[in-house]
């Protein structure tokens, strides 16, 4: 005799019950940690807890591991092992989800302020295009009111600007007279985007229409992300969402046009090689 007296004698279903625990503990933990912090913690091989989840069970070995971990995480706890043992799994798997939890606030929270600092930016741009609308409706782009520098045009005079809409902002399927007062540094490339255009619709053979159709969505993407201008068919000024939209589906096109052109010019080179092959022959 030393001494010690045996604990109470462990039943079919409070095994299982433990094992349950155990196993809603190792959950816990890979939820909060990853495989790899997992591993770390409880000093076992990735690959025995890959054999856990996968069989889903608690090997002796990985429930004797787990223990180890809740006895750790208990410190100095009651004197019965069987108390000790509940407490200690109740405590370690609530502090894994406290964890859990306190990592997915943060995240949440960081990407929260993201969104904002990006809508609050998107915002001030916006209110910058009302300011520039307002004052194109009132005066007119490239117009001086009337009275500046001393001037004093009589009916006569004529202005820079003879385009008369609403929306400067949108470029016109055909050019007009006065438009470099409306578009200023991308008139010459509003220019080339209609002569790509009418090249592409007037293409007489795929290559044409392949390089005209690159070139043009080229140009269409300076447009709208450079210049911030509105392309047809629309007839009102995009956006900051609607801009942001067409510009992304005019930069994926643009990536499989190039794609295409590539294939395209393989081929046109390999029918050259097999044509100047058989003229020799």
């Amino acid at each position: 005799m030393n001494g010690e007296v045996d604990g109470p004698e462990v039943t079919e279903g409070e095994s299982q019950e433990g094992e349950g625990r155990m196993w809603g503990l190792l959950q816990d933990l890979l939820e909060a940690h990853g495989r790899e912090g997992t591993a770390a913690l409880l000093g076992v091989s990735e690959r025995t807890l890959r054999r856990a989840e996968s069989n889903r069970h608690v090997t002796p070995q990985l429930q004797k591991e787990l223990e180890r971990y809740v006895e750790g995480s208990l410190g100095d706890g009651p004197a019965s092992q069987s108390q000790a043992r509940e407490l200690a799994l109740e405590l370690a798997s609530l502090k894994t989800r406290v964890d859990g939890l306190e990592r997915g606030t943060r995240e949440a929270v960081n990407g929260l302020r993201k969104e904002v600092t990006e809508l609050a930016a998107e915002n001030e741009r916006l209110r910058k295009r009302v300011d520039e609308l307002e004052q194109h409706s009132e005066g007119g782009v490239g117009r001086k009111p009337a009275g500046a520098d001393g001037d004093n045009p009589g009916p006569s005079a004529t202005t820079p600007f003879a385009l008369d809409r609403r929306f400067p902002e949108l470029v016109t399927a055909d050019a007009a007279d006065g438009e470099e007062a409306v578009y200023g540094a991308a008139t010459a490339l509003a220019g080339e985007w209609r002569a790509q255009r009418r090249a592409y619709l007037d293409a007489a053979d795929d290559w044409t229409r392949l390089t005209a159709e690159l070139r043009m969505t080229e140009l269409e993407v300076e447009l709208i992300d450079v210049h911030e201008l509105t392309l047809p068919p629309s007839d009102v000024p995009w956006d900051g969402i609607r801009r942001h939209s067409e510009l992304r589906r005019r930069q994926r096109t643009l990536e499989r046009l190039r794609r295409e052109r590539r294939r395209a010019r393989v081929k046109r080179w390999l029918l050259r090689l097999a044509t100047l092959g058989w003229q020799g022959r």
